[in-house]
C-alpha cells in the first residue's frame, strides 16, 4: 500500500478506464473534444464494449468498464457503473482524475466515493447530491459540498460519504458530483450501485416506576421540535479539522457490557405492563457506572450541548464531511457548544438522564442525518491508502 505521493501519473491523450466495482479504482483523463470521438447513439443500450468515450454536442462522455447507459429520445439513463460528463475543449489541458468507491454498500453502514485530483487543475467548487431508490420510486435524497480531506505536495483527496439507512427499503443509489475548475471546465460524475440489506434483532425494555413516570410526562411535541432541529444540524457538511488522522478511539475505557446493539427493534414497556412505544435503536448502548468518563472518538467541534427529551444530557460533535457523533444520557456535560476537541478528550460523564433503564452511554453516528453503526468508522484510515 502506497500513499498518493508515491503514485506515478502518466498523462496521455486518451481515456483510461478500469473496471469500477466496490473498492475498485478507475483512472479518467479528460481530453479535448475532437472529431475522432464518436457521437453517442440516440437509442438502444451503450456499454464499454461499444467504447469508453463518446461525445454529445459539446460534452465528452466517459464510461467506466462496467457502465451501462440506456438511451432514449430524451437523453440517457445510467443503469450501472460510473459516467463522467465533461465540457472539455481543444484549448484546455488534459486533466486526470483517479476515483474509487470504497467499502460495501449495505444498510446501517456507508461507502465512500474518493477522487484524487492534481492541485495544478485548481478546483473552484464541488458539490454533490445522492438519491436513494426503492425500485423506481425516489425514497430519499441528500446534498452538500464536497471538500478536500487530505493533500500532499501534488494531489488533493476529495470524498463523499454514501450512508445507507437501516430505516427504509432502498434498492440502489445514484450519486452526482459537480466539479467546477478554475479554467472554466465543468465536470459531472455519476455513479450508481445496489444496496445490500442487513437483518437486525428485536429487544424488549422494561422501565422502573420512576422512569415510567418520566416517560409518560415527556413532551412528544418538544421531542419532535428538538428532533427536527437535530436533523437540520446534521444536514451541514463541513471541512474536517484534522484531514490526516481519522482513526477512531474508544468512547469508554470499559466497553465489555453492551446492553443494546445498533438497530435492535425495541419495545418499551412501562412498569404497569403497558406498551409505551416501539422504535428502532439507532445507536449502541454500553452499561457502565454513573460518572464514567466519555471520550470523543474523533477530532471535531461540539455543535450542540444540552438537555434533550428522551435523550437526556446530549452532546453532538461535527467531524466534517457530514459525519456527526452523538453522546447521550450523560450525568454531566463537560463541553459547551462551539468547543474544538481532540479525539480521546473527555466530553462528559455517564448517567441515566432521559429514557434510560440504568446508567449507560448511548452513542450514535450520523452522516447527513442518516444513522449508521458507529463501529463501521474503524475503516476510515483506508481513505488515505492508495494501492499501486
Amino acid at each position: 500500500m502506497l500513499l498518493l505521493n508515491k503514485k506515478i501519473f502518466i498523462y496521455i491523450f486518451s481515456v483510461l478506464l478500469c473496471s469500477l466495482i466496490c473498492s475498485c479504482k478507475t483512472s479518467l483523463e479528460l481530453i479535448p473534444i475532437s472529431n475522432n470521438v464518436p457521437t453517442l447513439p440516440v437509442s438502444g443500450v451503450v456499454n464499454a464494449e461499444n467504447g469508453s468515450l463518446f461525445r454529445k454536442n459539446n460534452t465528452i462522455l466517459c464510461l467506466s468498464d462496467d457502465c451501462i447507459l440506456e438511451l432514449n429520445k430524451d437523453g440517457y439513463k445510467l443503469k450501472q457503473g460510473t459516467l463522467i460528463e465533461s465540457t472539455s475543449s481543444l484549448k484546455r489541458k488534459i486533466k486526470k482524475i483517479d476515483y474509487q468507491t470504497l467499502f460495501p454498500s449495505v444498510t446501517g453502514s456507508f461507502s465512500f466515493f474518493r477522487m484524487l485530483i492534481p492541485k495544478k487543475f485548481y478546483v473552484e467548487d464541488m458539490t454533490f447530491s445522492v438519491k436513494y431508490f426503492d425500485g423506481e420510486k425516489l425514497q430519499d435524497s441528500k446534498k452538500g459540498h464536497v471538500y478536500s480531506y487530505y493533500e500532499d505536495s501534488q494531489i488533493n483527496f476529495y470524498g463523499v460519504f454514501l450512508p445507507f439507512s437501516p430505516l427504509y427499503e432502498q434498492e440502489r443509489y445514484l450519486l452526482s458530483i459537480n466539479i467546477n475548475f478554475r479554467d472554466g471546465e465543468k465536470v459531472v460524475i455519476y455513479s450508481t450501485g445496489l444496496i445490500g440489506k442487513t437483518v437486525y434483532k428485536e429487544q424488549t425494555l422494561k422501565f422502573p416506576a420512576k422512569k415510567s413516570k418520566d416517560l409518560e410526562s415527556a413532551s412528544r411535541k418538544k421531542y419532535k421540535i428538538q428532533q427536527a432541529a437535530r436533523h437540520e444540524l446534521w444536514k451541514i457538511t463541513t471541512q474536517p479539522l484534522n484531514r490526516e488522522i481519522l482513526k477512531t478511539v474508544k468512547p469508554l475505557d470499559n466497553m465489555a457490557r453492551m446492553t443494546s446493539d445498533f438497530c435492535f427493534t425495541r419495545k418499551w414497556i412501562l412498569n404497569n405492563g403497558k406498551l409505551y412505544s416501539r422504535d428502532v435503536h439507532l445507536g449502541v448502548d454500553y452499561g457502565v457506572p454513573t460518572g464514567t468518563p466519555i471520550y470523543s472518538i474523533l477530532d471535531g467541534v461540539v455543535v450542540s450541548s444540552g438537555l434533550q427529551e428522551l435523550y437526556g444530557n446530549m452532546i453532538i460533535v461535527d467531524h466534517g464531511l457530514g459525519l456527526y457523533t452523538n453522546y447521550c444520557h450523560m450525568n454531566k456535560r463537560l463541553k459547551k457548544a462551539d468547543t474544538l476537541i481532540k479525539k480521546g478528550e473527555v466530553l462528559g460523564e455517564v448517567g441515566m438522564t432521559g429514557a434510560a433503564t440504568g446508567p449507560h452511554l448511548h452513542i450514535e453516528a450520523r452522516i447527513y442525518g442518516i444513522p449508521i453503526d458507529y463501529r463501521k468508522l474503524d475503516c476510515l484510515p483506508e481513505l488515505f491508502v492508495v494501492e499501486p
